[in-house]
């Protein structure tokens, strides 16, 4: 005998079945309307756009969108391939995987000092200056910029995140280490040995010399601090790290560097600067200098051999 069918309640029969129900149409115009939003959140947000990429392991993105993420990931920047400051932003904007658009300013033509410079971009006249291009806003400050750079693109590229209160101490006191302790130093031996013969000036031996212990001095209190983290802040690369490059850089090509790199003296310190000199991103920063002046080097001949081409045609 076959079991009777139940009859159902009053209750049930109010109940309605999203999927056989008369009005379970108006579900798709919301589904559609999900769907749009989706694609149109991805339009708009450049990370979205390159994480879904990687994700589903889509290598090609539409030509449409990839100029969206190349414009969204590419910088504008006033400053000077050798400036050291300058140099200080292209490391960080290489680490977080940016492209920049280098517009530069010529220190030795007084461009920086031009009323122009003064009132659009930096009143204290000084480069870098990162220009905020849709926004109509412009940050100046090497140190300033490179942590916009993180904060505007925290997932992108090394991450720079600092968390915890000891831990943003910590990092806050080795930001003051390096500005006041590690830069004035190391500037006055750059300047010296460096800047003054470039301005015609005879380097003074004892000055250098002078500078050099007061910098080996600082240094071997970061031996110190080293020898109980590998990293200024901590055991994870910050962005006070970088910060050190392009002085250190700088002095170690004049021929000054061998505080930064005596292995017997300071190993803690030889070992924090190899592993960040050998970084792919300053690496890189190195190269498009060197492009940069090939380039101004075989614009100087090109000028020159014009020049002479014309002082021939006029004796003729």
């Amino acid at each position: 005998m076959a079991p009777s069918k139940a009859t159902p309640t009053e209750a049930e029969k109010k109940l309605v079945n999203p999927v056989t129900s008369k009005n379970s149409g108006n579900i798709f115009p919301i589904f559609i309307a999900l769907v749009v939003a989706s694609i149109a959140w991805i339009f708009i947000d450049p990370e979205l756009r390159r994480g879904l990429s990687s994700y589903t392991g889509i290598g090609y993105v539409p030509p449409i969108i990839e100029d969206m993420i190349n414009k969204e990931y590419t910088i504008k920047l006033h400053g000077s391939y050798l400036s050291t400051c300058t140099q200080r932003v292209l490391v960080v904007a290489k680490e977080k995987d940016l492209d920049y658009d280098l517009h530069v300013i010529s220190t030795a033509a007084k461009e920086h000092k031009t009323p122009e410079f003064l009132a659009n971009l930096n009143p204290f006249g000084q480069i870098p200056v990162l220009e905020l291009i849709d926004e109509g806003k412009y940050v100046y400050e090497s140190r300033a910029i490179a942590s916009y750079l993180e904060r505007r693109y925290p997932s992108r590229g090394t991450s720079f995140a600092v968390n915890g209160a000891w831990e943003n101490t910590i990092y806050d006191e080795a930001l003051s280490i390096e500005a006041f302790t590690y830069d004035p130093t190391a500037s006055a031996i750059f300047k010296e040995a460096v800047m003054k013969p470039k301005r015609g000036g005879v380097p003074n031996p004892e000055v250098i010399a002078a500078g050099k212990a007061l910098w080996a001095s600082k240094l071997d209190v970061y031996e110190q601090i080293l020898s109980t983290r590998p990293y200024l802040a901590g055991n994870n690369l910050t962005l006070v790290d970088l910060y050190h490059l392009p002085y250190g850089q700088k002095i170690i090509d004049a021929g000054h560097g061998e505080a930064l790199m005596d292995h017997k003296a300071r190993p803690h310190v030889a070992k924090w600067w190899k592993s960040l000199s050998e970084r792919p991103s300053w690496q890189a920063v190195q190269q498009d200098v060197e492009k940069w002046q090939e380039a101004q080097i075989k614009e100087q001949e090109e000028r020159e051999r014009k020049a002479e081409e014309e002082a021939a045609a006029a004796h003729k």
